[in-house]
């Protein structure tokens, strides 16, 4: 997961957005005490509590929750003047790569606490999250009631980077890479719950092991060539070199570990995967 910027507007900016019509006047009266939810959310999402949320504000009666589901509607259709938020949050992913599996491109946003059950929160800023269909996929509108599961939200979880990340491979063909998340000095069990459950329900393992078998793949053949060039040093030094690349660029956290992971293996520096 990669921390994100908050979106830099408030619920209120949205609403003053949403023009005329008999149902966005029903949001328009509900202002104040969605501003106040607002405030609500924020100061819970500081303490990473989310589950301590009801989803009833007695302030907004039941009856106009569809009216506020209605207004993000508005946020979503590029004729409406609200878009613009959309376009704002949407571009808080830098290059549109998505922050929960890094790897594909964002398509959505995502409430992060659904609108189906915190229809109160569904044109609040700071509950939208843009991220990639395959994600948003997994999350749905599952409503969390344990905190061992509360999903990772960027704009208010912070790892500290991607120390937490550790992998191996398999002596086999190919020499697929196996990751696990590691539990960082300072996390609660609280927060590693969590990631673990982050990493395990997107599957990150999986399409992290694919992303890093695509790189070997494309460069099986160069690999080879260092060998019978030179020895299992050249490809050593290599491999290390392209990680320490990597960490550079930072995009694709997992790729130099698993190139760090080959580089430790006599095996794998002699080829024997081919």
């Amino acid at each position: 997961m990669r921390p994100l910027k908050t979106p830099p507007f408030g619920v209120a900016e949205v609403i003053d957005s949403f023009g005329t019509g008999r149902t966005i006047r029903r949001v328009t009266a509900l202002k104040a005490q969605v501003v106040a939810g607002e405030q609500d959310y924020l100061e819970v999402s500081r303490r990473q509590e989310w589950v301590t949320l009801s989803t009833r504000a007695p302030a907004i009666p039941t009856t106009e929750d569809a009216a506020l589901r209605y207004a993000y509607t508005r946020m979503v259709d590029k004729e409406e003047a609200a878009r613009s938020f959309y376009n704002v949050i949407e571009s808080l992913a830098p290059n549109k790569k998505c922050p929960l599996c890094l790897e594909r491109t964002t398509a959505a946003l995502d409430h992060y606490l659904p609108k189906k059950h915190f229809a109160r929160f569904a044109v609040v800023p700071a509950n939208l999250v843009p991220i990639c269909d395959a994600c948003n996929d997994v999350k749905l509108s599952n409503l969390v009631t344990d905190p061992l599961l509360q999903p990772l939200h960027p704009y208010f979880d912070d790892l500290g980077g991607m120390e937490w990340l550790a992998g191996d491979f398999d002596k086999g063909p190919q020499a697929p890479m196996v990751y696990r998340p590691e539990r960082q000095v300072g996390w609660s069990n609280v927060l590693f719950s969590r990631v673990e459950h982050h990493f395990t329900s997107l599957g990150l393992n999986e399409l992290w092991s694919a992303s890093s078998g695509a790189w070997l793949s494309a460069n099986r053949f160069n690999l080879r060539k260092m060998y019978r060039d030179g020895d299992e040093t050249t490809v050593r030094d290599a491999l290390q070199d392209a990680a320490d690349s990597y960490d550079d660029d930072g995009s694709q956290p997992w790729i130099p570990i698993a190139m760090r992971a080959w580089a430790r293996s006599r095996w794998f520096c002699q080829i024997r995967w081919y």
